[in-house]
C-alpha cells in the first residue's frame, strides 16, 4: 500500500513536471527514483514510467540508470531481451564510476540477455563477474540470483554437472534467505540437470518431495514433467503414464519438450493416438533446434510403432541435420569453458596477488615497527647514558661545591684570624703611640728639664734606654698590651 501511494504521488509529480520545461532534469530523476522504489512490487508500473518517451534523460548517469531499470522492468514483466546494447551502456558507466552494487545488477541482466540470445560465452563471463561482485559486497540475495543464471547458462550449454552444482548453491542460498518459492524452483532446475546426467533416482526424489508440498500449477507441471521422464528411464512406465495424465491439468504451462516427453511415454504404453496428439502440440510449440530434435525423435518412435520405415529413414535424416545445427552452435560456444576457466584463473591470480600484497604490507609494517623499536631502544639507551653522565657531572659539581664551601669556611676563619691580628696590631699601635710613647716622652722631658745631679740624670737616661728596648722587643708586645689595658 505504501508503494502504491508512492506510485500515485510519483505520477502526479510527473504530470506536473511535464508542464515545466525548466524542471526536465528533476523530472527525470523523479522517474528513476520512483521506478527503482516500486520495481519489486509493481514492475508493470515501473515499466510504464520508464517507457515514457517524453522524459528526457540528459546526464550520462541518468541514461545509465534508465538503461539498467528499463532492462530490469522488462525482465520482471516476462519480456525476453536478446539485444545487450542497452544494458551495456549501464555496465560501462557503473564500471567506470566504481558503483559496485549497480554494476553487479547490470552484469546480471546482461548475462540474462545473452542467455536469452544463446550467447552463452558472453553470458557466462558477465555472470561470473557479477558473482564476484556479489561476494565482495556480501550480498547473499544477488549471489543466489547470479548462481541461478550461471546454472541456466551452463545447462543451456550442456554442462549439466556444473549446472547442477550451481543450481544447488542457489537453492541453499534462497533457503537461507527464507525465499521458499525460489528455493524450490532452484531444486527443480537441479533435478532437471540430474535427469540429463541420468541420475534419475535423485531427480525423482526431488520432484516427489516438492509435490508433497502442494505447489502451484506451474511448479506442479515442472515436477510432473521431470518426474515422468525419470520414471520412464527407470522402467516405471505405468507411473510415468499417470504423471502424464496429471500434466493434462497444466496444458498452459507445458512446452514443446514436455509434449515430446508425453508422446514418448504414451508410445511406451502403446497409446499411439494420444502420442500423435502430443506430437502435434509439440510441433506447434517448437521454438528452437532442441525442440525440433525432440519432436523428430518422437516422430521416429511413432513411425517405428507404425512400421513406416520410409518415413522413419527420412526423419532420421532430418534429425541428423538438426543435430548438425546444434553441434555447430555448440562449437561456436565451445570457448565458454576456456573463458570461464581463464576468468577463474585470473580471479585466482588476482586473489593470490592481493594476498601477497597484504602479506608484503604486513611484513613491511612489521619491519617498520621493528626498526622503530630499535630506534626507541637506542634513543632510550642514549638518554640513559646522557642521564648517567649528567648525574656524574652533577655529583662532581656537588663535590666541587662542597669543597668550595670548605675553602670558603677556611678562608673565612683565616680572615677572622687576620681581623683579630689587625685589631691586636691596631691596639698595639695605639699603645705604642699613646701611653708608652707619652711615658717615654715624659722621661725625655724630665731628663732635659731636671736640675738634679748627674747621677739622677744617668738614672733617667737608663730608664729611657730600658723603655726604648722594651718597646722595640717583640717579646714585650703582649706585656705592653696588658699594661695598656690596665
Amino acid at each position: 500500500m505504501k508503494n502504491l501511494y508512492i506510485l500515485i504521488i510519483g505520477m502526479a509529480m510527473l504530470i506536473f513536471a511535464a508542464g515545466c520545461a525548466s524542471n526536465a532534469s528533476r523530472s527525470a530523476n523523479a522517474v528513476l527514483d520512483i521506478a527503482e522504489k516500486v520495481m519489486d512490487e509493481h514492475p508493470d508500473s515501473a515499466l510504464t514510467l520508464l517507457s515514457d518517451t517524453s522524459i528526457h534523460y540528459s546526464s550520462e548517469r541518468q541514461r545509465a540508470l534508465h538503461a539498467l531499470l528499463l532492462t530490469q522492468a522488462r525482465h520482471k514483466n516476462y519480456i525476453d531481451e536478446t539485444n545487450d546494447s542497452l544494458i551495456t551502456t549501464a555496465v560501462n558507466y557503473f564500471d567506470k564510476h566504481g558503483d559496485k552494487p549497480r554494476l553487479m545488477k547490470s552484469l546480471f541482466y546482461k548475462s540474462i540477455t545473452n542467455y536469452n540470445a544463446k550467447f552463452y560465452s558472453s553470458g557466462i563471463t558477465s555472470a561470473m563477474m557479477a558473482n564476484k561482485l556479489a561476494k565482495e559486497t556480501n550480498n547473499i540475495y544477488w549471489e543466489a540470483r547470479v548462481t541461478e543464471i550461471i546454472g541456466h547458462i551452463l545447462s543451456g550449454n550442456h554442462s549439466f554437472d556444473e549446472a547442477a552444482n550451481y543450481h544447488n548453491c542457489s537453492a541453499k542460498a534462497y533457503k537461507n534467505l527464507g525465499l521458499e518459492k525460489a528455493h524450490l524452483y532452484s531444486l527443480l532446475d537441479m533435478a532437471k540437470d540430474l535427469n540429463n546426467l541420468h541420475d534419475y533416482e535423485s531427480a525423482l526424489a526431488i520432484t516427489d518431495s516438492i509435490l508433497k508440498m502442494s505447489p502451484n500449477s506451474e511448479m506442479s507441471a515442472y515436477c510432473y514433467t521431470i518426474g515422468s521422464n525419470a520414471l520412464y528411464y527407470l522402467g516405471k512406465i505405468d507411473k510415468a503414464d499417470l504423471y502424464c495424465d496429471s500434466l493434462k491439468k497444466y496444458k498452459n504451462h507445458l512446452s514443446s519438450l514436455d509434449e515430446s516427453h508425453i508422446a514418448k511415454i504414451k508410445l511406451g504404453k502403446g497409446n499411439i493416438d494420444e502420442a500423435s496428439i502430443a506430437l502435434e502440440r509439440a510441433l506447434a510449440l517448437a521454438q528452437n533446434e532442441s525442440d525440433s530434435i525432440n519432436w523428430r525423435v518422437g516422430m521416429l518412435d511413432l513411425y517405428e510403432k507404425e512400421n513406416n520405415y520410409k518415413k522413419a529413414y527420412k526423419n532420421i535424416q532430418h534429425i541428423l541435420n538438426h543435430q548438425n545445427n546444434v553441434a555447430k552452435c555448440i562449437r561456436e560456444q565451445s570457448a565458454i569453458t576456456a573463458q570461464r576457466n581463464f576468468y577463474h584463473q585470473e580471479e585466482t591470480k588476482a586473489r593470490l596477488e592481493a594476498t601477497r600484497h597484504k602479506y608484503l604490507l604486513i611484513l613491511g609494517i612489521s619491519f617498520c615497527i621493528f626498526i622503530m623499536m630499535i630506534l626507541i631502544l637506542l634513543f632510550r639507551y642514549k638518554n640513559q647514558k646522557n642521564y648517567a653522565m649528567m648525574q656524574r657531572r652533577i655529583s662532581h659539581i656537588h663535590i666541587a661545591i662542597s669543597q668550595s664551601d670548605r675553602i670558603i669556611t677556611m678562608l673565612k676563619t683565616k680572615l677572622d684570624n687576620e681581623q683579630e691580628k689587625g685589631v691586636l696590631l691596631q691596639n698595639l699601635s695605639k699603645s705604642l703611640f699613646s701611653k708608652q710613647l707619652s711615658h717615654l716622652n715624659m722621661l725625655i722631658n724630665e731628663f732635659y728639664e731636671t736640675e738634679d745631679s748627674n747621677v739622677a740624670r744617668k738614672a733617667i737616661f737608663k730608664n729611657i734606654q730600658q723603655k726604648i728596648s722594651k718597646l722595640t722587643d717583640s717579646k714585650n708586645i703582649a706585656e705592653i698590651l696588658v699594661d695598656d689595658k690596665n
